[in-house]
């Protein structure tokens, strides 16, 4: 079996399609992660658990500077906006490289503005936290999986697994 090695080291960060390219240090991409609940029942000889929906999710920003526009979108609690983060994964094998897009597509509201840390002949690196309502991946123009907690939707490539719900929800 031939080996593959995909990396994945760089990006871009668009707000409300603005490109915020060289602004960034670090952005850490939403986690979905599956909250679960426990089921135990007289006979059973284990413990089982079952999904009920999904945590809360969140993203964060490390900024390389002090940006007037950053200041604003953070410091709007109630505004929402859409982020779009862009990178590049190079896939390596016997026969060279070759390169796919990846993206996610996050929609949400900051919780406040950056906190500032200044540090005599340091750069000030201001941090920001998202709460993310909206979450989409998507690889090669795949879709991967796309969640919207407001709409309910959830779907796992291109499958919407939450249709009977909302059909049993009545939503």
């Amino acid at each position: 079996m031939a080996v593959k090695i995909n990396k994945l080291t760089n990006g871009n960060v668009y707000i409300d399609g603005i490109s915020h390219f060289g602004s960034f240090k670090e952005v850490s991409s939403p986690e979905l992660k599956a909250v679960q609940v426990e089921h135990n029942a007289l006979g059973m000889i284990g413990k089982l658990n079952f999904p009920t929906g999904f945590d809360k999710m969140s993203l964060k920003i490390a900024w390389n500077g002090a940006y007037p526009e950053a200041l604003i979108f953070n410091s709007d609690i109630f505004n929402t906006v859409f982020l779009q983060i862009r990178g590049n994964v190079q896939a390596w094998n016997a026969l060279g490289k070759t390169d796919t897009s990846i993206l996610w597509n996050v929609r949400g509201r900051f919780t406040g503005t950056p906190s500032l840390e200044l540090k005599p002949q340091s750069d000030a690196e201001p941090s920001t936290e998202m709460e993310v309502s909206s979450f989409e991946l998507i690889q090669g123009g795949i879709e991967i999986v796309f969640v919207d907690f407001l709409t309910q939707e959830y779907r796992v490539l291109g499958i919407d697994r939450t249709a009977k719900y909302r059909a049993n929800l009545g939503i």
